[in-house]
């Protein structure tokens, strides 16, 4: 990655992205990655239901935005990304053994990566952590699975690092509306 760059990255796959940021992207010819929930895409793709305040992308745009060269698609888990019940994202329960929760993860994210080359023709190599919530033991785990990166939502600026360990605790900032660009950067990282 050249010195200074800021990746772009987008999470859950809401259908407003495709209506928005993707026509901005192909406009000032720009790359992004927008890490989908597959169960969301999959209800999407069933419904004739396109409202931009609530709706999630099709199996149909995911295509086309991969196709494109501008929208890198990862993977967000297909049905882990909820806070109800005993499980919290993708976390590793108290108490559940490494071989049933490295089953978890192996079921519910390598379905979604299945889907995924079955609709598009590539699984993803970027994974985002639910809720930003990581376990230490899912990060072997994901590397096992192929992933060359993964996504926390702790915020902080990543150093790369010859070894290339950086890429598999990759932070982000959190832009929440409202706020210009100037004023964001300059509070979250001190830029100019």
């Amino acid at each position: 990655l050249p010195d200074k760059c800021i990746v772009l990255t987008f999470d859950d796959g809401q259908e407003s992205f495709y209506a928005y940021v993707y026509p901005l992207l192909q406009k000032y010819d720009m790359c992004a990655v927008i890490n989908i929930v597959g169960s969301y895409v999959e209800k999407y793709s069933q419904l004739n239901d396109h409202d931009l305040r609530y709706s999630c992308l099709t199996w149909k745009q995911v295509q086309e935005m991969q196709e494109s060269g501008f929208v890198e698609i990862g993977n967000h888990t297909y049905a882990l990304h909820n806070g109800n019940g005993t499980r919290v994202g993708c976390m590793i329960c108290a108490g559940e053994s490494l071989d049933s929760y490295s089953s978890v993860l192996k079921d519910d994210i390598g379905y979604l990566q299945l889907r995924m080359k079955e609709e598009t023709g590539k699984s993803a190599t970027t994974f985002a952590y639910p809720f930003g919530y990581v376990s230490i033991e899912s990060v072997e785990i994901l590397k096992s699975m192929g992933f060359k990166a993964l996504m926390t939502c702790e915020e902080k600026i990543n150093i790369s690092d010859p070894e290339g360990d950086w890429l598999y605790n990759i932070g982000r900032f959190n832009r929440p509306s409202g706020i210009k660009s100037e004023e964001f950067f300059k509070n979250t990282m001190g830029l100019q």
